[in-house]
C-alpha cells in the first residue's frame, strides 16, 4: 500500500464557499492555483472494485462523472471517514482513508 506523501498537500487552497449546485457529500481536495470537489458513490448495481466518481470546479462546474476501478486489494470502506488526495483527476484518484492510500482508475 503506497503512503500520501504531506510534501504534496502543503500550501493547497482551503475550500471555498460550498457551491449549491453540487451533491451535499462532495469532498474539497485543495490546489496550489485553484481546488476541486470529488464525490464518489457506489451504485448498487456496480460490481465489488467498480465506483462512480465526479469532480467538480471550485463553483460546481462538472468537469467528468466515469466509472473507476480501486486498484487495491485492501478494502475500501465508502461508508468511512476518508478523503481525496493528490494525485487526482478525471484518469485517476487517489483516496487517503486510515492512513492507508487507494488508488481509482477511470475505466474508459
Amino acid at each position: 500500500m503506497i503512503k500520501q506523501n504531506p510534501k504534496y498537500t502543503q500550501g493547497a487552497l482551503s475550500a471555498p464557499k460550498y457551491p449549491p449546485n453540487i451533491p451535499k457529500e462532495c469532498k474539497w481536495l485543495g490546489g496550489e492555483g485553484y481546488g476541486v470537489w470529488f464525490l464518489i458513490t457506489k451504485p448498487d448495481n456496480f460490481e465489488e472494485n467498480k465506483y462512480r466518481i465526479r469532480r467538480y470546479s471550485h463553483t460546481g462546474e462538472q468537469h467528468c462523472d466515469r466509472v473507476f476501478e480501486l486498484k487495491s486489494t485492501n478494502p475500501f470502506f465508502i461508508d468511512k471517514e476518508f478523503e481525496f488526495a493528490y494525485i487526482s483527476h478525471c484518469q485517476k484518484c487517489a483516496i487517503l482513508q486510515n492512513n492507508d492510500f487507494f488508488v481509482f482508475e477511470y475505466l474508459g
